[in-house]
């Protein structure tokens, strides 16, 4: 047996952006082959930001990454750079 033992030194350094949201909800149900979402938060994030829509199904791989490429003026509506692969629930009817 075969015994390893690594040592790390250093630091870690993050440098970025502060936002008034780091992550919101959609507002409404978003449908497969979408190119808008709207949200339930205003954001401040800036065009060219890529983002990650979770999956809101039982299947893990359907989280979609896209770019935005035009927020509305009051920050809740969102153009995305490709179409959504799939249904993405933004609401909860009872």
């Amino acid at each position: 047996m075969c015994n390893v033992y690594v040592g790390v030194f250093g630091g870690l350094d993050l440098h970025g952006q502060n936002y008034t949201k780091t992550w919101t909800q959609l507002s409404e149900t978003v449908e497969a082959g979408s190119t808008t979402i709207s949200l339930a938060d205003p954001v401040d994030w800036p065009v060219g930001s890529d983002i990650v829509i979770a999956p809101t199904s039982f299947n893990a791989w359907e989280s979609e990454g896209v770019r935005i490429t035009a927020i509305s003026a009051d920050g809740r509506t969102l153009t995305l750079n490709d179409t959504l692969k799939y249904r993405h629930v933004g609401e909860l009817k009872i």
